[in-house]
């Protein structure tokens, strides 16, 4: 591997820009006294100077910006212009940190013998460990969409592998967040307890209601989270022991959609022989039946809405801060379990999973506002006389989400669409539909779930109006 290849491609706030050139300045601050009459001289140390880069930068036509580059320009622009103190720069040759553009204010110049191209010159200054913990405020203007992340696989075995990748990322900062917040001292834990047991028993009744669930893996998964809800109290004061259990019970909505356990769907069992006739399909989490994923990703938000409304007004003061991170964290292994159904489940048409994909998109939206809020509301840290910096987890999430509707794009642009067809029998049954439109028997039950129009599969009348797919 050459040294051109270990470079990241840079950008600021996830606005990407190519690199001509970098200079870096960095040492400490130091001032020389002289005086008068003498010939010695003391010098006087201030401490280390913050590290500051001068980029010569540049932005250019390609199909990130849809071959306009002045909306790459602009969209650069309006990130260095941001109320935000600081954000993320990927810098090529030094990788990830939190920078403030300044001292220096940045430039852009264009030449009219150079078209299709805006360069600009910026100075970015590494914020260091003091001024990242002043509050950040997030708003909707600054969450990412991912429209400018680049080399997205095309192949849905790739795009999974890749959001899998930023999920592992994600896991690791949602947990040494959590740790950095949750108290585990006796007093301020006494009521932690109690809360998430309930909220791990809404995780079990909501696995009992999942659709096409094989009941099997129902059972055998709330026995697991059983034991992590008997197991809580011995966890409770050890926050990284905490978090996992917290993980462990979100993620039986996995192992019900077969994600970690394979499993099969389909056929009828025999009442006494319980010989599975019929179409039988074995699932491993990677190709995880429609009405199953959609299932489950509703019945993970459903409980994302309860925590939403969860009332923190009987906890001391002094616990306030814990309940906040364990509701955080429990909402982030939720949604990131939604995530992870959402990418493995065969849809059936690609409205159904560019729909399930913005509503993940949006949960993600609003949760990244709630932890810019608690880092920025003054209230928090008067109430429990201590700051909460969830600065890590929401630039982790940023970059999830980015890489997830990027991916769920690109699965959907191989995804069938929906398309309305008129019955022009004046009888029909699906079972004949299915083989008129696909020469295909086996089809017949996703013209059934697709159309609840169709009372009885045995009887379609004629002039009807259907919904199937095009291919």
């Amino acid at each position: 591997m050459s040294w051109r290849d270990r470079l990241l491609p840079a950008s600021y706030r996830n606005v990407p820009f190519y690199m001509e050139s970098s200079n870096q300045t960095f040492g400490r601050r130091v001032e020389i006294k002289t005086y008068a009459a003498s010939d010695e001289a003391d010098v006087l140390d201030f401490g280390r100077a913050p590290d500051t880069f001068s980029i010569e930068a540049y932005v250019i036509a390609n199909a990130e910006n849809n071959f306009d580059h002045f909306a790459g320009r602009n969209a650069l622009m309006e990130a260095i212009n941001t109320t935000i103190l600081h954000g993320t720069l990927v810098h090529p040759y030094y990788g990830i940190m939190e920078v403030a553009v300044g001292p220096d204010l940045p430039s852009v110049t264009e030449d009219s013998k150079e078209g299709g191209v805006s360069r600009f010159s910026i100075t970015f200054t590494r914020v260091t460990t003091a001024q990242q913990k002043k509050k950040v405020t997030v708003t909707s203007k600054n969450i990412v969409g991912g429209n400018s992340i680049k080399n997205i696989p095309r192949d849905t075995a790739s795009g999974i592998k890749l959001v899998s990748d930023k999920i592992a990322i994600a896991n690791a900062d949602a947990q040494d967040s959590f740790s950095e917040r949750f108290n585990s001292s006796r007093p301020y834990i006494d009521k932690a307890g109690d809360y998430i047991k309930d909220t791990i028993k809404y995780i079990q009744r909501n696995l009992y209601r999942l659709k096409d669930a094989v009941s099997s893996m129902i059972t055998e998964t709330n026995e697991t989270i059983y034991s992590i809800l008997i197991g809580i109290d011995s966890v409770i004061d050890a926050p990284c022991n905490l978090f996992t259990s917290i993980q462990e019970s979100c993620n039986g909505f996995l192992t019900a959609c077969g994600i970690g356990k394979n499993g099969t769907f389909g056929g009828v069992a025999g009442v006494c022989s319980q010989v599975v006739r019929g179409a039988v399909e074995e699932f491993n989490g990677e190709n995880v039946p429609d009405i199953l994923g959609r299932s489950t990703i509703d019945a993970c938000l459903d409980v994302v809405d309860l925590i939403d409304v969860s009332s923190t007004e009987f906890i001391p003061n002094s616990q306030i801060n814990n309940f906040l991170a364990i509701k955080d964290t429990y909402k982030y292994n939720l949604i990131s379990a939604a995530i992870n159904i959402c990418m493995r489940t065969k849809f059936i048409s690609k409205e159904a999973l560019l729909e399930y994909a913005k509503k993940i998109a949006d949960y993600i939206d609003a949760f990244i506002l709630l932890l810019g809020a608690e880092t920025d509301l003054s209230e928090f840290e008067y109430i429990t006389g201590e700051f909460i910096d969830n600065t890590l987890l929401i630039t982790a999430l940023m970059d999830l989400k980015g890489y997830f509707v990027q991916v769920s794009n690109s699965i959907a642009a191989t995804t069938a669409s929906i398309e309305t067809i008129t019955n022009t029998f004046e009888i029909t049954n699906t079972l004949l539909l299915s083989y008129n439109k696909y020469e295909d028997l086996d089809r017949e039950n996703e013209i059934l779930a697709m159309n609840s129009v169709i009372r009885h599969p045995g009887f379609i009348s004629g002039g009807e109006t259907l919904k199937v797919l095009n291919e």
